[in-house]
């Protein structure tokens, strides 16, 4: 999972370093408490945004459909603080620095979350055909998933903020549903 804030140059000019600083801690800390509730097995911080890596498709989906709900209805963030989230499913080349750190992390599969999280509209999650695919073949719980193709040609399927929280709220009921297509 790649997770990012969106526009964070415009945001910044906005609203100044100081309260961009104190916004930015707070995202970290609401990502990280999600990474850790949804057990990702490693994550890391560059710059606006992080990325993640879980053992299974369904706890990363899982984690990206609470994350984003919880991002939008924070009250300490102002209405113009915006995410987006990719997410890519694969096997990880891993070269691991002495910590550990997912820093020197290779592999196409962090491209293409990469590629997925900068090219999605903003307040939305997009996953790939391998998470799709990983997803409706374990018969997993799944919200309305629209097919779309970026301005990269990556063929995606996108998650708003709106389903996202329709189907956390769902769950939390125990609704179960699998996704019509």
């Amino acid at each position: 999972m790649n997770v990012d804030v969106a526009e964070s140059s415009a945001f910044v000019k906005k609203h100044g370093y100081v309260d961009t600083y104190a916004f930015m801690i707070h995202f970290r800390h609401l990502c990280e408490r999600e990474f850790l509730r949804h057990r990702a097995v490693q994550h890391d911080w560059a710059g606006d945004g992080g990325v993640a890596i879980f053992d299974t498709s369904y706890r990363c989906f899982e984690a990206a459909m609470t994350l984003l709900p919880t991002l939008k209805l924070a009250r300490e963030f102002p209405p113009d603080f915006r995410v987006r989230i990719g997410i890519a499913s694969g096997e990880l080349g891993r070269v691991l620095d002495r910590e550990g750190c997912i820093g020197k992390e290779t592999g196409e599969v962090l491209n293409r979350a990469g590629h997925l999280q900068k090219y999605v509209r903003v307040d939305a999650i997009a996953i790939d055909d391998a998470t799709r695919s990983a997803l409706v073949a374990a018969k997993m719980s799944l919200p309305t998933l629209v097919e779309e193709t970026n301005e990269k040609g990556i063929r995606q399927w996108v998650c708003t903020h709106a389903t996202a929280a329709k189907w956390v709220r769902e769950l939390s009921q125990g609704i179960e549903r699998t996704e019509e297509t």
